[in-house]
């Protein structure tokens, strides 16, 4: 499930994986090819990053939110490994 946000600076896509209660928050794109409601696999483009507020270069904000008990997972931390995509 594809979110779209835009703003003046960037655009912002948040990824829902409903099978597994998780949110992907990717930020500070200036382009996205995806659409409100789009299904995408491993290896699909997600966005092109920008150079937005204070920051001299392009930059990627990147979230992970587990559904069920709203929390923010570290993506340091994840274990991408552990789920069947």
């Amino acid at each position: 499930n594809i979110q779209r946000n835009e703003n003046q600076d960037a655009v912002e896509v948040e990824i829902e994986n409903k099978n597994h209660n998780l949110l992907f928050k990717y930020g500070s794109l200036k382009y996205t090819p995806l659409a409100v409601g789009d299904v995408i696999t491993a290896g699909d483009v997600i966005g092109i990053t920008a150079v937005t507020g204070e920051y001299e270069n392009t930059h990627l904000y990147f979230e992970i939110t587990d559904t069920l008990s709203r929390t923010k997972l570290d993506p340091e931390k994840f274990n991408y490994n552990q789920w069947k995509w």
